[in-house]
């Protein structure tokens, strides 16, 4: 089976760049195995600007650059739809140029890993079979200008967990069979192996904090949604016990200050001592600072599709303190971790439970219930469900 990967033409893969789907995607692809009778040609919309090899064996990697045309084709689409009020499709600029340079019909599948403005795009220039990938629950509901139209032209739609796939089913229920379910997962070996005693204390000592201080820990996007301004009122409110440790940056690897993270500071100039702004951090470090954390939070205030930190952190033996937004309750392994309702009163909600965990810390009752849990929320799972779901593809006459 001869397969077409398409990344969402933000970030590439491999991940080199960071990205929660692309780390995901990248972690996938290691373990495709030749026998498993799989051609996967991966294109990414980016310059090769990382040392790694273009694919081996069944697995190729592919970079093309986006011009200034490309650019201007995008922003083009963009200004229609805010003249028609969002009531116009905006075609991905990537995904006509790959149609356009690139013999499509010698792939059997195309894959495209969360753009749905792709979908219409290559339907136009291919005839076989077209799934899409969703990681973004928010970008594809019955809201979403000509969504009956892109779900149609997919052959599969797949989505990173049950919350996310139920609301894809919400945009045509008569097309409710193609939607398949999809659960995010992790390499939860990388995350207990390098959840050290020592990656704790090494971590420590690196931004001046005490092996006896309790540390709340948030990881991912810096961005108004993801909640890290509830966070750190909750934080204050709760007196500030502790160390708060933020790692990210607005978005990814990027360095940039934005107004948000600029507010962020300001809050917590009063407390300085007790928040830390690590920014970007490589996916291969987490597991360090997940270690010298006592709790991991998880604030989102927007319908998260999934959420890969709370596998990451619950994986590297840190509990969580999660809302419930979206799909985060199912990576959740309960009594370890907890969620705390995403209402008015969140803030305070969130501030009472990390005084409650932190005063008595959760433990793991079910060691063995817990090492199924991970089990199944690991990247040899996820290898599995995908073959599986090929198989379907492969056997389907859409």
């Amino acid at each position: 089976m001869k397969i077409m990967i398409i990344a969402a033409a933000g970030l590439p893969i491999p991940a080199y760049k960071g990205g929660a789907t692309e780390t995901l995607v990248t972690e996938l692809l290691k373990n495709i195995k030749n026998e498993d009778d799989l051609q996967i040609d991966v294109f990414s919309s980016c310059k090769k600007e990382a040392d790694y090899t273009d694919g081996e064996g069944n697995i190729k990697y592919f970079y093309i650059q986006q011009n200034l045309f490309d650019k201007l084709y995008t922003q083009f689409f963009r200004a229609l739809r805010l003249l028609f009020l969002k009531k116009i499709n905006i075609p991905c600029a990537f995904a006509r140029k790959l149609s356009k340079s690139i013999d499509l019909s010698k792939y059997d599948t195309i894959i495209l890993e969360g753009n749905k403005n792709q979908v219409n795009v290559i339907r136009k220039n291919y005839k076989g079979k077209i799934v899409l990938h969703i990681h973004t629950a928010m970008t594809f509901t019955k809201n979403t200008p000509f969504a009956k139209q892109i779900l149609s032209n997919c052959s599969f739609a797949l989505g990173n967990s049950s919350y996310t796939a139920s609301v894809i089913k919400e945009i045509d229920e008569a097309q409710s069979e193609k939607v398949i379910a999809y659960p995010n997962c992790i390499d939860t070996a990388l995350f207990r192996e390098g959840a050290t005693e020592s990656a704790r204390a090494e971590i420590r000592r690196k931004y001046g904090i005490s092996q006896d201080e309790y540390v709340y820990i948030y990881c991912g996007r810096v961005e108004p949604r993801k909640g890290v301004k509830e966070l750190l009122q909750a934080f204050m409110q709760n007196g500030c016990n502790g160390r708060l440790m933020i790692v990210g940056a607005s978005w990814f690897s990027s360095q940039t200050k934005t107004e948000y993270i600029q507010e962020l500071e300001k809050i917590s100039e009063p407390i300085r001592d007790k928040v830390i702004f690590t920014g970007y951090i490589p996916h291969n470090e987490l597991p360090a600072y997940y270690a010298a954390a006592d709790m991991c939070v998880v604030p989102s205030v927007c319908e998260e599709a999934a959420c890969l930190v709370v596998l990451e952190a619950q994986a590297s033996n840190t509990p969580v303190i999660a809302s419930d937004k979206g799909g985060i309750p199912e990576f959740i392994y309960e009594g370890f971790s907890t969620t705390v309702r995403c209402d008015e009163s969140f803030v305070s909600n969130l501030a009472s439970e990390m005084e409650k965990r932190q005063e008595n810390p959760p433990v793991i009752e079910a060691r063995e219930d817990f090492e199924d849990f991970l089990r199944k929320n690991d990247t040899q799972q996820y290898y599995t469900n995908f073959k599986e779901i090929m198989k379907k593809v492969k056997l389907s006459d859409k």
